[in-house]
């Protein structure tokens, strides 16, 4: 079975700079399905070091490991609308939009992790690695 997990970086810290989600609900999706076509049907086991941080992931893990023929690679957007609904009481447009940053949070933080971050993490003058993330950034206003 896959290893993964909903990465902690840094100290356990409300105040750490470097706490950040780098897991989302398409990875464990993916994994979780890799171990049910290989037969892992009995047991699932998911090392949360802190579940604070982590209520939505864990949840969509368990949820997954109950029904896993629920969520697909075509609907997994709906897990994190859902979850936005219920959680913070809002309409579904607001849910949708929710579920976006969500998807770009996670996808931006895994882009480089954290404790790699200095001041020449996108080089300004080798490879134009910095027009990759402004344009980025300019695509979420």
């Amino acid at each position: 079975m896959g290893n993964n997990h909903a990465a902690l970086k840094g100290p356990s810290s409300a105040v750490s700079p470097t706490l950040a989600l780098i897991t989302d609900s398409y990875k464990v999706h993916e994994q979780m399905s890799v171990a049910l076509d290989r037969g892992s049907t009995q047991v699932w086991i998911v090392n949360v070091g802190d579940l604070k941080p982590y209520e939505r992931e864990i949840e969509f893990f368990l949820g997954y490991g109950w029904n896993a023929t629920r969520w697909t690679s075509n609907n997994l957007d709906d897990f994190v609308t859902a979850w936005a609904q219920r959680d913070f009481g809002v309409s579904n447009t607001v849910a949708k939009s929710v579920s976006g940053i969500v998807a770009n949070l996670t996808r931006f933080n895994a882009r480089r992790k954290p404790e790699m971050w200095n001041g020449t993490t996108y080089s300004l003058i080798n490879y134009r690695e910095w027009v990759f993330p402004v344009l980025w950034l300019r695509d979420l206003n």
